[in-house]
């Protein structure tokens, strides 16, 4: 086994990464990064449907909600659109003169898989 997979593996004591995280931060009496690791992680899990799925998808008539591409924002915007249904997203392995920026609802992406193994 990899070391990546060794990484996204279950602990053996069958704890999730989250828990297995915080529960190794709480053994080294650090109680406050064990808190701050449960609490990112519950913020993470309350928004990540948001991030990723839209409701005004076109690709497919009559599916209107279906997974996209996270929309990257500006890590020094205090206040970015999360809106999965707005705003554009570009694409840069695209040929020169090509065409670059889409709609961000209408790139399917499987990223989101990454989130949860």
């Amino acid at each position: 086994m990899g070391r990546k997979q060794r990484l996204l593996a279950v602990h053996p004591r069958g704890q999730h990464r989250r828990t297995y995280a915080a529960s190794f931060a709480t053994d080294r009496g650090d109680e406050a990064t064990a808190q701050f690791i449960h609490a990112y992680a519950d913020f993470l899990e309350r928004h990540v449907e948001g991030w990723t799925v839209t409701t005004e998808g076109a690709l497919l008539p009559g599916v209107s909600r279906h997974y996209i591409r996270i929309h990257p924002v500006d890590p020094r915007d205090s206040d970015p659109n999360e809106n999965p249904n707005s705003g554009l997203l570009a694409l840069r392995n695209r040929p020169p003169g090509a065409t670059f920026a889409f709609p961000a609802k209408d790139i399917v992406d499987a990223g989101f898989l990454d989130l949860v193994r």
